[in-house]
């Protein structure tokens, strides 16, 4: 695929975070159509090679230990247990514990995708030198694989958060 794109001058993306998924792909318009069918491929049927997957849980793995080493990890780690306490999302946030990394298998993988990518609940940006209904056109192929999925809830703006704990801090000199 990134061959395939690379060809074209193409380029994309997919990120996923704890609430949602984002992504982006580029490319020159006369690469429109190609790119487009690619990526809705992708999306309906991401093929979740198991080198893939040992190589991505790798790259995780160490990018939080490398990140644990900073001051600033620790003293977000350090927030986040002070607001948060010992709950699931402390952990999520902060992943204390790296096995849970070698604990994903490539049919978890599978199951995540089924329920998150479907054509509820997106928000679509397209910007370029495209008209209105070529714009049109191509967000109807790159989705029309997806299924339909279950309508989204607004999320839930007005969540309390209380500080499970209290840490003070002194300075010697």
């Amino acid at each position: 695929m990134n061959e395939f794109l690379s060809d074209r001058n193409s380029g994309g993306s997919l990120i996923p975070t704890a609430d949602y998924v984002y992504g982006e792909i580029n490319f020159p318009k006369e690469y429109r159509e190609d790119v487009i069918k690619l990526a809705s491929d992708t999306l309906r049927r991401p093929k979740f090679d198991p080198r893939w997957v040992h190589r991505i849980k790798g790259s995780i793995r160490q990018n939080i230990q490398f990140a644990d080493l900073k001051t600033e990890t620790k003293m977000w780690t350090l927030a986040r247990k002070a607001n948060l306490g010992d709950n699931p999302l402390y952990h999520f946030l902060t992943l204390p514990d790296l096995r849970v990394i070698d604990e994903v298998s490539v049919d978890m993988l599978r199951q995540w995708h089924k329920p998150t990518f479907t054509q509820s609940g997106l928000t679509i940006v397209v910007i370029g030198a495209i008209s209105r209904q070529d714009a049109d056109r191509s967000v109807d192929t790159l989705l029309s694989d997806l299924p339909k999925g279950p309508a989204s809830q607004p999320p839930d703006i007005n969540a309390m958060i209380k500080p499970q704990n209290r840490f003070s801090a002194c300075a010697r000199g």
